[in-house]
């Protein structure tokens, strides 16, 4: 990957291996896994205030001077004083699960992700596993979703679908890097949670079973219409940040206030809705959940006497509990031999206030567009996001070849196309990356 914006620079000469292993110990017994590693090389050729630069005047830079000379790049042992969180290398299980297949019941087990939604991209009932953000939201679908320890029933009677999921771990959003470029949200030091949440060492206990996730789908097909109906019984994947002021409060000057961050995960319910029907060449679906006790963040310091005691000695701050509305409506369909899929996606707040951050209504529309040629051997695809509530843009053309049946490249780009947003605590989805541009070229070797 190489970015287009200063410092242009190489930022990215990721080597990545996937492999996947799938072993039948008879018809109704099957083992699958798959495993990832990689190693990107970037860090042994570029120095990492080029790979991941200070955003802002207050960044500290590491011992180079700005606009160093080759000379003094050479001379200069490089080190790294802002702590960026290097993620250079790593080998992991990507998924590992048994499957038993009995004559209307599928069970599986172990660790592995879960697809609900049907508007690609949405994520309203799609929310099963919590996303790794480590590249913001451009990684493959297949790498964006970390996969959870859980124990999954698939029951089929005639025309109907039942799946019911037991999680077995808690596990949020996984942030980006710290100090790396798409770094956006942290999971702040001082991790709060609620006294059910803790073992008896007082430290996070995801595994414990009073704190595990249930789910249920109901899926049924009457006269060509599906209609699906969701629940889910977890905790919220971004923990509220709730935050108290200590010192200071004597109104004299002997100590300085501080702000104190108390991150604490919340049990949330979420009930949804799914809808698919086919018209000919066009295909619509649609989603639409609604989500009880969501913390949202707010610009000032709010008390909400509901919130209870976030640190321990000072009242919670900083977070106000509300009920959340999210829905979406996608149509697929074909024309002049063009594949064409549109997206509209919205949160509502329903009882929203000036002082939380989110507006009332967050809004996003999406197209993409996909044209093979020469029998697929050449395909040309653009996904636009266009986010309404902010007048940001996300585009992502890209050229794929396939040389043989092994072998193909991908050649493409990832721009931002927006503005940070001016209120302090603002979470500026695409805006934040202004300056984040790249131009990226893949290489994929299949066997």
């Amino acid at each position: 990957a190489y970015r287009i914006n200063e410092p242009v620079s190489f930022t990215k000469a990721l080597n990545l291996f996937r492999l996947n292993a799938r072993y039948s110990f008879s018809p109704r017994y099957e083992l699958t896994t798959r495993t990832r590693a990689f190693y990107d090389a970037i860090y042994d050729l570029v120095d990492i205030d080029t790979i991941s630069p200070r955003r802002f005047p207050n960044t500290v830079l590491t011992q180079l001077p700005q606009d160093p000379t080759p000379e003094e790049v050479a001379s200069v042992e490089i080190e790294n004083s802002r702590d960026v969180q290097i993620v250079k290398s790593r080998l992991e299980m990507r998924e590992l699960f048994l499957d038993i297949h009995y004559k209307k019941l599928d069970l599986r087990i172990g660790k592995q992700i879960v697809r609900w939604g049907v508007v690609p991209g949405a994520r309203v009932t799609d929310e099963i596993n919590p996303f790794d953000f480590s590249e913001f939201i451009l990684r493959e679908v297949q790498d964006r979703f970390i996969p959870l320890m859980m124990i999954k029933a698939d029951y089929f009677p005639e025309n109907s679908h039942f799946e019911l999921i037991w999680i077995t771990e808690v596990v949020p959003h996984k942030p980006a890097p710290a100090g790396s470029e798409f770094e956006q949200f942290q999971i702040l030091d001082g991790f709060v949670v609620p006294e059910s949440f803790l073992d008896s060492n007082l430290k996070f206990n995801s595994r414990a079973f009073k704190n595990s996730e249930l789910a249920g789908r109901m899926v049924k097909n009457i006269n060509g219409l599906e209609i699906g109906l969701t629940a889910f019984y977890t905790w919220d994947d971004f923990p509220a940040s709730f935050r108290a002021i200590e010192g200071g409060r004597g109104g004299g000057f002997q100590t300085a206030p501080e702000v104190v961050f108390a991150p604490r995960m919340n049990r949330i319910t979420t009930l949804g809705t799914t809808l698919s029907k086919s018209f000919g060449r066009f295909v619509l679906n649609s989603e639409y959940a609604y989500t009880f006790g969501k913390f949202f963040g707010t610009l000032l310091a709010v008390e909400d006497a509901a919130l209870g005691d976030a640190t321990g000695t000072e009242p919670a701050l900083g977070e106000l509990k509300r009920d959340l509305m999210k829905y979406a409506i996608g149509i697929d369909f074909s024309l002049y031999k063009i594949d064409f899929s549109a997206q509209f996606l919205q949160q509502y707040i329903p009882d929203w206030n000036a002082d939380i951050l989110q507006d009332r209504f967050f809004t996003v529309a999406g197209l993409f567009i996909r044209k093979s040629f020469m029998n697929e051997r050449l395909v040309a695809q653009m996904l636009s996001l266009y986010f309404i509530s902010e007048a940001d843009f996300l585009l992502r053309p890209v050229i794929e070849t396939r040389l043989t049946d092994s072998i193909k490249t991908r050649f493409g780009a990832d721009l931002f196309i927006g503005d940070r947003g001016a209120r302090v605590g603002e979470f500026d989805f695409i805006g934040f990356f202004k300056d984040s541009n790249r131009l990226y070229l893949e290489a994929i070797y299949s066997f």
